[in-house]
């Protein structure tokens, strides 16, 4: 999910905030082997591929503390 707060004269973007919900499974079992939620927000110059590589940069290195990858 994209929100995006926008200043209250101009109605450019000020800040884009990405909200993420991550799942994953283990596919011989279909369980839950790990989830989260992470949120990042960007300044008035980060634009989403900015956000996205932030949000993945975040979620590899909660599983690399968690142990799922090296």
């Amino acid at each position: 999910m994209l929100n995006n707060q926008t200043c209250d004269i101009s109605g450019y973007a000020l800040r884009l905030t990405a909200d993420c919900k991550i799942r994953l499974y283990d596919v011989n079992s279909n369980e839950t082997a790990w989830e989260g939620t992470s949120s990042t927000q960007g300044t008035s110059l980060a634009g989403f591929k900015i956000l996205a590589n932030s949000l993945a940069e975040k979620t590899v290195r909660e599983l690399v503390e968690a142990g799922l990858i090296r």
